[in-house]
C-alpha cells in the first residue's frame, strides 16, 4: 500500500516537472521568436488600463497603453498584456515593441518578452528538479534491498 503511495507520488512529479520543463521551452521559444523574427519600433506610452483584482486581496493593476508606428506605415495603439502595481513605464516615456508584421496589433513591451524568457528559463530548472526526483523514488522503489527477504527456518 505504501509502495503504491510513494510510486504514484513519484509519476506526479515526474509528469509535472515534465509539463514544467515542456511550458518552460514554450516560453523561451515565443521569446526567442519575437526577438529574432519580430520587427521592432519605438512606442510612446500614452496612458494605463487599470483594473482591480477580486478577493481576499483586492489589488490595483496597471498596464500600460502604447502607441507606435510600423514600418509600413500603420499607426497603431495596443495595452501590453503585463500588468504592475507600479504604473511603470510612466506616460510620456518612450519603449521598444516587438510586433509580428503578420499581426502587428498584437505587440508587446521588448521588457515583456524578456520576462517570458525568464521564466520559461526557471520552469527548466525546476521541471527537471522535479523530474529528477520523481525519477530517483522510482528507482530506488525498486531496488532489491526494499523488497522482502524470505525467512529462512531451519
Amino acid at each position: 500500500m505504501i509502495r503504491r503511495f510513494i510510486r504514484f507520488w513519484a509519476w506526479l512529479f515526474m509528469l509535472a516537472g515534465l509539463y514544467m520543463v515542456y511550458s518552460g521551452f514554450s516560453a523561451i521559444g515565443g521569446s526567442l521568436g519575437s526577438w529574432l523574427f519580430d520587427e521592432s519600433a519605438e512606442g510612446k506610452v500614452i496612458g494605463h488600463d487599470v483594473s482591480q483584482t477580486q478577493g481576499l486581496k483586492a489589488r490595483t493593476l496597471i498596464a500600460p497603453i502604447v502607441q507606435f508606428t510600423t514600418e509600413q506605415g500603420q499607426h497603431l495603439t495596443f495595452t501590453d498584456r503585463v500588468q504592475s502595481t507600479s504604473g511603470e513605464p510612466r506616460v510620456g516615456e518612450r519603449v521598444s515593441v516587438h510586433y509580428d508584421p503578420d499581426q502587428p496589433e498584437q505587440a508587446t513591451i521588448a521588457t515583456s518578452t524578456f520576462w517570458t524568457g525568464g521564466a520559461g528559463i526557471l520552469g527548466i530548472g525546476f521541471g527537471l528538479v522535479l523530474s529528477l526526483m520523481g525519477l530517483l523514488v522510482l528507482l530506488m522503489a525498486k531496488l532489491p534491498w526494499q523488497q522482502a527477504k524470505p525467512s529462512s527456518t531451519d
